[in-house]
């Protein structure tokens, strides 16, 4: 359900430094004292979605002050996908993230803690980050919104998923390089 502890732990420094630098190269007002970090790594990601050019400024100055992540989160969050994932549930191992157009479903591991107790249940619509990191696809655990789903459509979405599996368009684990 999570990645190892080196890796999580490897990763949320990698991307929260990331994700505070592009938010100084975006111009934005500096974050008053009361925002919590949260919120300001949400607004930084949402700049990065609307911005991607951003990333290889922040990336620049991360690496004249030697503070340049390593190379897996840089490609981690260069392959960040922001989207109203349907999280459907968890398993043992992952939990089972849909793409919003239903063309594919993906087994997804937690950084620290499983999805299910980050947002107390299953089986909703949540806008958060997917990406491929440690040979696992990875949440960012960035959750902007959560749309609980009823019963109906937990079905409806259930029967996708299994109509997605049988054709292949379940995916386990990223293809490697």
């Amino acid at each position: 359900m999570i990645i190892s502890a080196q890796a999580a732990n490897a990763f949320i420094h990698g991307y929260s430094r990331i994700l505070q630098q592009i938010h100084a190269e975006s111009g934005q007002p500096q974050p008053t004292q009361d925002m919590h970090i949260y919120q300001l790594l949400i607004m930084a990601r949402n700049i990065y979605m609307h911005t991607p050019s951003l990333l290889d400024q922040a990336l620049a100055t991360l690496q004249a002050t030697g503070q340049l992540p390593p190379e897996d989160v840089v490609e981690a969050v260069r392959q960040l996908r922001v989207s109203q994932w349907a999280y459907l549930k968890d398993t043992r191992y992952y939990s089972v993230f849909m793409h919003p157009t239903e063309q594919a479903a993906y087994a997804v591991q937690g950084l620290t803690n499983r999805l299910r107790e980050v947002i107390g249940g299953t089986g909703a619509l949540i806008e958060v980050g997917m990406t491929s990191y440690a040979g696992h696809y990875i949440s960012d655990s960035l959750i902007a919104k959560v749309v609980w789903l009823g019963p109906q459509y937990k079905r409806e979405l259930n029967q996708k998923l299994a109509q997605l599996r049988q054709a292949g368009h379940f995916y386990a684990q990223p293809a490697s390089h």
